[in-house]
């Protein structure tokens, strides 16, 4: 099983720093993103005669960059973690020019930069004492067993990871789920689960997304600033307030001395 407490890129050719995915559910799976991708005449049984640290992997495919999807990257599927660790190492030992990303799925959709999984889910909700793949599995609801080819628990975010037999099978399995599909009185969640690999662009989004909701929390500084000017320099004979409508509950409209002035009077 994978263990979530490594979520984290490792040095690759091209980055030497280690980023940690702090998206909702955010887990690494034994998945190889390379980029550019490999010509689209090469199948599964190629990949060992062109790149042998690739010898273990079990399926292949291609995938649009989200921000480019005229061009694709490569994405390779191993059977285990300790396959996926073997193979990225050897893939920085090689020569290649090729940029070679661990894969990563999400159930965060708000972050850019994700491609859906159309045979993959994300399954939450379920008993917090299920620690093991197949003590899960003999639990699931048949409505759902019926219709997963494989399923691998992570216990540590508290989710387990499904593959579909169908991949449009996802939109039916989640009317059932919400129609009070349980395992032991818990009521079962199932989100979609969507691919990333360059942790380095959702980290900046992330941040960016941080500082957007910092500049509207309010930690007193106006009021604080508002009684300062009031005591010590009241020569200030008026004070205009420039918000984005945000207006404290305690501020006194009432008061002469000052003028709430919004973005969208100045802009």
């Amino acid at each position: 099983r994978e263990i979530l407490g490594k979520n984290a890129t490792e040095p690759t050719k091209k980055s030497e720093k280690q980023l940690e995915c702090l998206l909702t559910h955010c887990i690494k799976v034994p998945m190889l993103v390379l980029d550019p991708a490999l010509p689209a005449n090469i199948t599964l049984k190629d990949l060992p005669s062109i790149h042998p640290a690739l010898q273990a992997a079990n399926n292949m495919f291609f995938v649009p960059k989200p921000k480019n999807p005229s061009t694709n990257v490569t994405v390779i599927v191993f059977g285990s973690p300790k396959d996926v660790e073997a193979a990225h190492s050897g893939m920085l030992k090689d020569s290649s020019k090729q940029i070679v990303w661990r894969g990563y799925l999400t159930t965060d959709k708000e972050v850019p930069g994700l491609v859906l999984m159309q045979d993959l889910a994300f399954l939450s909700g379920f008993p917090a004492t299920f620690k093991e793949t197949n003590q899960l599995r003999a639990k699931l609801p048949e409505s759902l067993a019926s219709k997963v080819k494989l399923l691998q628990l992570y216990s540590e975010a508290s989710v387990a990871l499904l593959q579909l037999n169908n991949p449009k099978g996802f939109q039916e399995l989640s009317k059932q789920a919400k129609k009070n599909m349980t395992i032991d009185g818990k009521e079962l969640t199932l989100n979609p689960a969507y691919l990333l690999w360059d942790l380095s662009s959702v980290s900046q989004s992330k941040q960016d997304e941080d500082v957007s909701a910092s500049r509207f929390e309010d930690n007193e500084e106006l009021r604080y600033s508002l009684r300062s000017i009031e005591r010590h320099a009241p020569w200030v004979r008026h004070i205009f307030i420039v918000t984005n409508g945000q207006i404290p509950s305690w501020l006194n409209l009432d008061n002469p001395r000052i003028t709430i002035v919004t973005h969208q009077v100045k802009f």
